[in-house]
């Protein structure tokens, strides 16, 4: 007992002459509208708020970033935080109070321009097919590469049979395609023969959601686009999927895997790049570009993604990841985790029962196009 009261005082002459802590404020911070806010202080690794408190060492200097999420884009700091630049910094002083201000950025809009010789029930197809999939696949207005706005698109459909060309004046003699803008809207051409309008034929129906996929990879990627093989091959894969989903027709797309001598365009594979050698490989091997679409979603869901998660990131964040490099091989390997020539050897893997590759019936457009959050 006679070492009890000496090893108390020593202990209280520890505690008594511990270090003052250093003062704190607390950062206050609120969004408006949809996204977040992120902070860095120092060498520390960025931190993702969106509303709450922090708290900082007094005079700590805190670099703030604003996070807009998809379909939406950063306006203003507000309170003590101003301008309109994604990054701010804020001495902690006192008690802050930061607000991140997000507006959602408007949708695309159509307007229809559809000649007199179009039958009716093809018009009616044409804007019933195209509001589906504002619902399914939004697209909005976005600044493209060489910095114009484009904030809508607009529809041309006429039957080549009845009448030659007759917006030439306005949008060139142009076919089937996206094909460039005009006073800030996209040009959707929908030329139409007689025979592509009989009944039977889904590729009047399929020709119209395979264009409109093109906006919204355009819209995503602000203009940064890819391969051929990526580019058409996924649009090809949304026209059929749609024509599943909406006219129970399964066949069209299994269609697109006939007729394709798979050794030969995998050993030339890489003239699927580019658009006009990949149409001379279509008519000496096949079209193999929906295959080599379907089995990058099969090879990410053996890596453990689930398949609405591979769809996704191949027909949706590729797209919006596209960071103005011209080199798509870059993003490609940065956004799937392997390169190009690793992927092109695998498709091997999987031309012995090339329909095995086919998405699940249960999955649905809207579950992997709709924007990222």
């Amino acid at each position: 007992m006679k070492y009890l009261f000496p090893t108390i005082i020593g202990l209280c002459i520890l505690i008594s002459c511990g270090t003052e802590p250093s003062p704190v404020y607390i950062l206050n911070t609120s969004v408006n509208g949809e996204g977040q806010i992120g902070y860095s202080v120092g060498d520390m690794e960025k931190i993702i708020i969106s509303s709450g408190e922090e708290q900082f060492d007094k005079e700590e200097s805190v670099y703030l970033t604003a996070l807009p999420d998809s379909g939406w884009v950063f306006s203003s700091w507000g309170g003590d935080a101003s301008g309109n630049d994604l990054t701010t910094t804020v001495t902690v002083d006192n008690e802050k109070f930061v607000r991140a201000v997000f507006n959602k950025i408007p949708n695309l809009k159509f307007e229809f321009n559809i000649h007199s010789s179009i039958p009716e029930d093809y018009e009616t197809a044409i804007k019933d097919i195209i509001s589906n999939l504002e619902i399914t696949a939004p697209v909005n207005e976005y600044v493209g590469r060489y910095g114009q706005s484009i904030t809508g698109v607009a529809v041309y459909s006429w039957l080549q049979d009845k009448v030659d060309y007759p917006y030439s004046n306005e949008i060139g003699r142009t076919e089937q395609c996206i094909c460039g803008e005009v006073g800030g809207k996209l040009v959707m051409s929908l030329m139409q023969e007689e025979q592509w309008l009989e009944e039977w034929n889904m590729h009047r129906f399929a020709l119209i959601a395979h264009e409109y996929f093109h906006v919204y990879q355009l819209s995503l990627s602000r203009d940064f686009m890819s391969s051929m093989w990526m580019v058409e091959g996924q649009a090809a894969t949304i026209e059929a999927l749609y024509l599943r989903e909406f006219f129970n027709d399964s066949d069209y797309i299994e269609n697109f895997f006939n007729n394709v001598d798979y050794t030969k365009a995998i050993e030339y594979i890489e003239t699927y790049e580019e658009y006009e050698s990949a149409y001379d490989s279509f008519g000496k091997y096949g079209d193999i570009t929906i295959f080599m679409n379907l089995v990058l979603t099969k090879i990410l869901q053996s890596n453990g993604l689930t398949e609405i998660a591979s769809f996704k990131l191949v027909f949706n964040t590729f797209w919006m990841e596209r960071n103005g490099n011209e080199d798509w091989k870059t993003d490609f390997i940065t956004i799937f985790g392997l390169d190009v020539d690793t992927f092109y050897q695998a498709l091997t893997q999987y031309i012995d029962d090339p329909l095995a590759v086919l998405p699940s019936n249960q999955l649905e457009l809207s579950s992997f196009l709709e924007l990222s959050k």
